[in-house]
């Protein structure tokens, strides 16, 4: 097998996991006005959770 296959292999690998990452955005429920602060301190973990995935799954 030549380098450039296992290149290409790696990226497909590497967009395929990026794209099951994205398949688990939901939009959140839409609060009023006043809740905007709060909603978004509770997504601080799932965001931080994303990022370290991704930078794990671009390391590799």
């Amino acid at each position: 097998m030549g380098s450039e296959r296992l290149a290409l292999f790696g990226d497909a690998v590497f967009a395929i996991a990026i794209t099951l990452l994205a398949l688990e955005i939901t939009a959140p429920v839409g609060p009023h006005d006043s809740n905007v602060a709060n909603a978004v301190r509770g997504t601080v973990p799932a965001i931080a959770a994303y990022l370290l995935r991704f930078a794990v799954i671009g390391a590799l």
